[in-house]
């Protein structure tokens, strides 16, 4: 083989090498084919409140059978389990979340102020009849975090006597809604009071 041919044959062996390295650097994660959220970024203790979880694009999704979601709190960058919203005697047959589908559920906020949000512990390769934990696997779905303040603002409360005029409008997920909530609460890191604005995710 000539110099000339070798040097070609290097140069483009490094070129293929620097390809595949430039690929694999390149690769875009997975999309997440489960979804969870709650309907407010800031909720007064004992405040009523929505929870959703939504199979975009994944495969048959089992939620547990008692209680579909823990709380959870932020403890000095930690999130530490608070448990269920109510005492399950039973953990109950898994339920089928299909895909496209959606579930619903309700919930009071905590009584403690601070950071918290919601956990779904997540089943794939359940079978119908079944408790969760006979899944093949489970693993966690989060919803965004949320913040419980133990002082509501009165309503004389100088931040509170005139409510944002801004419209409320549906966010490209088809489903959350921003602009402002009609919440008038105090902000647990500065003790201000105002309005909410829910922002989309």
């Amino acid at each position: 083989m000539s110099i000339g041919l070798r040097s070609i044959v290097r140069f483009g062996a490094l070129l293929l090498l620097a390809g595949l390295t430039m690929a694999q650097s390149c690769k875009v994660a997975p999309a997440m084919p489960h979804r969870a959220s709650v309907d407010q970024d800031h909720y007064v203790a004992g405040e009523p409140g929505t929870t959703l979880f939504r199979n975009g694009s994944g495969p048959t999704a089992w939620l547990a059978g008692c209680s579909v979601f823990s709380f959870e709190q932020s403890v000095d960058g930690e999130w530490q389990d608070r448990g269920q919203p109510f005492v399950c005697v039973w953990e109950g047959f898994a339920q089928p979340v299909g895909k496209g589908s959606t579930v619903v559920t309700s919930f009071s906020a905590p009584a403690s102020s601070g950071l918290w949000r919601l956990n779904y512990p997540v089943g794939e390769g359940c079978g119908e009849g079944f408790t969760q934990s006979s899944c093949d696997t489970i693993f966690s779905v989060t919803t965004n975090v949320f913040t419980v303040d133990r002082e509501p603002c009165p309503p004389q409360t100088f931040e509170c006597r005139f409510a944002p005029a801004a419209p409320n409008f549906l966010c490209s997920d088809g489903e959350s809604v921003g602009g402002p909530s009609g919440t008038c609460s105090r902000d647990p890191a500065t003790g201000v009071c105002g309005y909410e604005f829910l922002v989309c995710p």
